[in-house]
């Protein structure tokens, strides 16, 4: 009897505690069309270069994926991958980040937020990241969306 009880009990909080995360909506966004990129260490902004990106998340849990990639010129490669996050919704995304120039750290569990992630194809998206004590608009990536899916 206890088992069965224990059961029930569990059953419920799982209901009450994960019912809101399972109806969450899903979301990918996809841009191979970068708009802006700027380095966080050096200052120098860039437009016009080769890159993509892709981002999914399940709103407001901390399930997502974000990785952009920005061709600047041959030698200079920069690639922003989130680690971790701490909240989201279908605007945003905000959480931890890597970033790497040249295949080599350049900030290491950096705080950020992507946002205008749920706009329609043509608009565009921007990723602001600081460092790791705080959020700042240093780095920073942007682009249009060329595709996105919704469910």
């Amino acid at each position: 009897m206890k088992k069965s009880i224990f059961g029930f009990l569990m059953l419920l909080s799982f209901l009450a505690l994960g019912s809101t995360n399972l109806l969450a909506a899903d979301h990918s966004v996809i841009s191979e069309k970068p708009l802006f990129l700027a380095d966080g260490d050096t200052g120098a902004w860039f437009s016009g270069f080769n890159g993509h990106s892709v981002i999914s998340w399940k709103e407001s849990t901390r399930y997502g994926f974000f990785n952009a990639q920005a061709n600047i010129k041959p030698g200079l490669v920069y690639e922003f991958t989130l680690v971790s996050i701490s909240n989201s919704n279908a605007n945003y995304i905000e959480g931890l980040w890597d970033i790497s120039r040249n295949g080599i750290p350049a900030c290491i569990g950096c705080v950020g937020k992507a946002y205008g992630i749920d706009g329609p194809v043509g608009s565009y998206f921007k990723l602001y990241v600081g460092d790791s004590q705080c959020y700042q608009e240093r780095w920073h990536f942007s682009g249009y969306i060329t595709s996105r899916f919704d469910f």
